[in-house]
């Protein structure tokens, strides 16, 4: 149903709505939990889906705070290189993980053009 590459792995989600990754492993990026999941996106070392409660859950390197999403209903999520960002049902995105270069915050809508 979905694929999508990352640093060194590859996930996807297959018609039964599993997730499944290949790839380096170092970091525990293959260690998928188990759920049923509608999407997956696949970050540097790490790795995040939605799950069919609107959950996501994370996996593989979380030193940086990468894999640790907030307690929120999400419509997609994407991986990023030590961060992830995701949108919630209200259109409103929240990033969390590292924000070294403020790709964490995203903007707020009322600034945008």
């Amino acid at each position: 149903k979905q694929v999508n590459g990352g640093g060194g792995h590859t996930c996807a989600v297959d018609n039964e709505d599993t997730v499944h990754c290949w790839g380096a492993n170092h970091q525990g990026q293959l260690a998928v939990p188990s759920g049923v999941f509608s999407m997956v996106s696949a970050g540097a070392e790490h790795a995040c889906g939605i799950t069919s409660t609107s959950e996501v859950r994370c996996w593989g390197r979380f030193d940086r705070g990468q894999s640790t999403p907030p307690a929120s209903a999400f419509l997609t999520v994407s991986a990023g290189l030590d961060h992830t960002c995701g949108l919630t049902p209200e259109a409103e995105i929240i990033c969390w993980g590292q924000n070294n270069h403020g790709q964490s915050v995203p903007p707020n809508p009322a600034q945008s053009p």
